[in-house]
């Protein structure tokens, strides 16, 4: 295998404050997607192909089913206002646009007309994007972005978050640490947090208990007993 070219490898991310300026010169249906995409850093072509029968309003959940996962693994996450709250509403808002006649969560200007492909699956209606995308983008001074640095940006944000590398992988699907290590990025205000926090540690806290007898006195205090040494004749070698 050849190996990594680390100057290829995309450093581009947005912070939650750039998504939210992001979706706001979106229209309202690919607005939900980034939103998503950003809080379920999952891959846009899996999104694409969503549909009602992988969300359970019974067990508030939404499952990325093995075929349309990388990976071939089958992922579950929370979706409920308690704890999920963003990916709450976006399935809300795409409920309340469902056609009777459309299977997928996310809708497209496909919906009206499907498509098929050679085996007769049909096509996810939300297909590209990217002169919105590329429009929003400018718009907020951030040209140059692509719709996968939003995945990148949802595994930073929970692990900035305090959320466990771990627990992370189970959002994002990343099978490895090596390959979630490189979607968390790490930037230069996080550089600076950490010099602040290094420069406001003073070390570890003395821990030093001071001993007294039962006459209150300190054992530093009291005379020292020598042991008695052993008689010449009956000393052991160790």
């Amino acid at each position: 295998m050849p190996e990594e070219d680390r100057k290829a490898v995309r450093r581009g991310f947005f912070r939650r404050a750039d998504v939210e300026r992001l979706c706001a010169h979106l229209p309202a249906l690919l607005a939900d997607v980034v939103l998503f995409l950003f809080f379920c850093p999952w891959r846009v072509g899996a999104t694409r192909r969503l549909e009602w029968r992988d969300y359970s309003a019974t067990d508030r959940a939404l499952t990325l089913r093995p075929e349309l996962n990388k990976t071939g693994h089958e992922q579950e996450i929370p979706v409920d206002p308690e704890h999920t709250p963003e990916l709450m509403a976006v399935i809300e808002r795409q409920q309340a646009r469902r056609r009777p006649d459309c299977p997928f969560i996310f809708h497209g200007k496909t919906c009206k007309a499907p498509r098929f492909d050679k085996r007769g699956n049909r096509r996810p209606c939300l297909g590209d994007f990217q002169k919105a995308w590329n429009r929003a983008c400018a718009a907020i001074g951030m040209a140059g972005r692509i719709p996968h640095d939003l995945r990148r940006s949802g595994v930073k944000h929970y692990i900035d978050a305090g959320v466990d590398p771990h627990t992370v992988m189970q959002w994002s699907g990343h099978r490895t640490e090596s390959m979630l290590r490189r979607y968390h990025i790490i930037d230069l205000d996080d550089l600076r947090r950490a010099g602040k926090r290094a420069s406001d540690y003073r070390g570890p806290g003395a821990n030093v208990i001071t001993l007294t007898g039962r006459d209150g006195t300190p054992p530093s205090a009291k005379a020292t007993v020598p042991e008695p040494s052993q008689a010449h004749g009956k000393s052991r070698v160790a």
